[in-house]
């Protein structure tokens, strides 16, 4: 688990919303989730990647994805000055293995190769 004071919050167009801060304690990675209660739209949001936002500070930047434009503005609308919010590592739930493409055609004649059809 890690702690992390936010900023603020801005998009980057074809990427994501992003929430900059410092990391107060703990690590932060790619595939964690966030957990607050003063910031419900942030609370379960799966963080897509963290990068480093000022060159020789330790301002980071974490990367989330939003699904609509309304929420994108419900994120936009948010005060992310100097609050608190806590990192989890997601926890991932076993998932039924996806049952595999049946392969079909036949053997050409005189090649080694297969024709596949997906």
């Amino acid at each position: 688990m890690a702690t992390f004071r936010t900023e603020a919050g801005f998009k980057i167009t074809g990427r994501g919303f992003v929430i900059a801060g410092d990391i107060i304690e703990g690590t932060i990675s790619a595939g964690n989730s966030i957990f607050t209660h003063e910031l419900e739209p942030l609370n379960g949001k799966v963080i897509k990647s963290v990068e480093s936002i000022r060159a020789n500070t330790a301002t980071i930047g974490l990367m989330i994805s939003y699904g609509t434009d309304a929420e994108l503005e419900e994120l936009k609308g948010l005060n992310l000055q100097q609050r608190q919010i806590e990192v989890k590592e997601k926890r991932i739930e076993a998932q039924p293995p996806t049952p595999a493409k049946p392969i079909t055609g036949a053997p050409h004649r005189r090649a080694k190769t297969f024709s596949i059809k997906l």
